[in-house]
């Protein structure tokens, strides 16, 4: 009798040393950052598995809004532009090793402003401009304006591997007639 309740306590404290060792665990998964923004806190549209097929950029290379080796973070899906959704979109590329020493430190972006617009953009969390776009309005119609950006950066910004050009548009707005808060409408980025 004595023995069979030794075994029932021990098996008891198994059993929660196993159900604590699971819990650690589920409060801090050992995932990819990329898993856990996407899966868990679900602050990205970009999936693993999406960031794992970009292949590395061509410098000097004309790259649009429909090119599958940027990954488009905070994006609309692609039409005659992409959308920026919301006030902090990014896009993600890949510079293969040895590609970044051959950069000069120039980005070219071209896109549509949604009126008047202030861009912040920072590259791998290191801000590189800051500009506010005007667009004046043209009657009670919404108002596009292009804009070609030529932006200087420190090449040693650019790392092997994966980037990270990030937006801050302060100044999206909701479109009535869309329902979506929006600022630019991305066409072509050239990193040189």
């Amino acid at each position: 009798m004595m023995g069979s309740r030794a075994l029932y306590h021990s098996l008891v404290i198994l059993l929660g040393a196993y159900y604590l060792a699971v819990l650690a665990m589920a409060l801090n998964p050992r995932v990819s950052e990329w898993y856990r923004r996407y899966y868990l806190s679900g602050e990205t549209d970009l999936t693993p598995t999406a960031i794992a097929r970009l292949a590395p950029i061509t410098p000097g290379a004309v790259l649009s809004f429909r090119s599958e080796i940027l990954g488009f973070d905070g994006w609309a899906a692609p039409k005659k532009a992409r959308w920026s959704l919301g006030t902090q979109p990014r896009i993600v590329f890949q510079v293969a090793e040895g590609d970044g020493r051959r950069l000069s430190g120039h980005l070219r972006l071209e896109f549509n402003t949604l009126g008047t617009q202030r861009v912040q953009i920072a590259l791998n969390g290191t801000p590189i401009h800051d500009h506010t776009y005007t667009c004046p309005p043209q009657g009670e119609s919404i108002t596009f304006c292009p804009v070609t950006a030529d932006i200087r950066f420190p090449p040693s910004l650019v790392m092997p591997g994966q980037n990270d050009l990030g937006f801050h548009l302060p100044d999206a707005r909701l479109v009535p007639v869309d329902g979506r808060v929006l600022a630019i409408a991305f066409k072509s980025l050239t990193l040189d």
